[in-house]
């Protein structure tokens, strides 16, 4: 089966930082402004990223799997009990 897409779908785009991003995905190349990933060089001729890592995403963004993610601390926000 093949994928099919709205007339108006762009296979990738800028977009605003601290969202989905170059700059947290798997493919992103050592030097920080490149893609790894085969199918996004064949689609753009290139694995040179068009804008900076932080503000560029395309279809085949995959979060990087890390094993050290910092995960901020979790807050219990509760009703105080009236029988204390």
């Amino acid at each position: 089966m093949n994928a099919t897409y709205p007339k108006n779908h762009v296979p990738a785009m800028r977009v605003p930082k601290g969202g989905s991003s170059c700059s947290s995905c798997e493919y992103l190349g050592k030097d920080g402004a490149s893609c790894t990933n085969a199918y996004f060089e064949k689609w753009h001729g290139t694995a040179k990223l068009p804008a900076p890592a932080d503000e560029f995403c395309s279809d085949w963004y995959e979060p990087k799997h890390t094993s050290n993610l910092v995960r901020p601390n979790q807050v219990s926000v509760g009703v105080e009990s009236k029988h204390a």
